[in-house]
């Protein structure tokens, strides 16, 4: 079995919705947690959560860092996160309700942590809370058996 660790933005796109739908369906992958990033980080949480109780999954859904550490970018907001998904009772419901905690950063750590050299980190969204944990326990980055993301911006036009 493979260990993935998935740190998403779910929500604005269908794109993550359906990686995380796969990820639930390959057999040979264990999904043991997923983190939230960018933006609206507790609706992503709470729509990930969701997607896990339709799939009668319980993996633990952690809410990570809404604002990149360094862009001259400003967060991009669709403006209907989560609508088409959860309802206005869940969209103003608190994180608890859902069974969801804020600390990605710090649930990325402990996870690798404690499963040194078994976790895919997969992250598709900003590369926040992945930096953040790093720079909380560089030695992590030694510990992760493999790292696949698709996100982040490396270079921006002066404004």
């Amino acid at each position: 079995m493979i260990k993935i660790l998935f740190d998403t933005d779910i929500g604005s796109d269908i794109d993550d919705a359906l990686a995380l739908l796969l990820l639930l369906h390959l057999p040979d992958i264990e999904l043991v947690g997923i983190t939230t990033v960018y933006g609206k980080v507790d609706i992503r949480a709470k729509i990930a959560k969701k997607i896990l109780d339709a799939a009668k999954v319980s993996v633990p859904v952690i809410a990570g860092e809404s604002v990149p550490l360094d862009s001259p970018v400003p967060v991009w907001h669709a403006g209907t996160e989560g609508y088409g998904v959860l309802d206005e009772v869940e969209l103003a419901a608190p994180l608890e309700m859902f069974g969801v905690r804020s600390g990605a950063d710090d649930f990325i750590v402990e996870m690798i942590e404690a499963n040194r050299g078994e976790i895919t980190l997969v992250a598709l969204g900003a590369l926040t809370n992945v930096a953040q944990a790093i720079t909380k326990k560089p030695e992590i980055c030694h510990w992760v058996k493999g790292f696949y993301f698709m996100g982040g911006g490396v270079t921006y036009p002066d404004p």
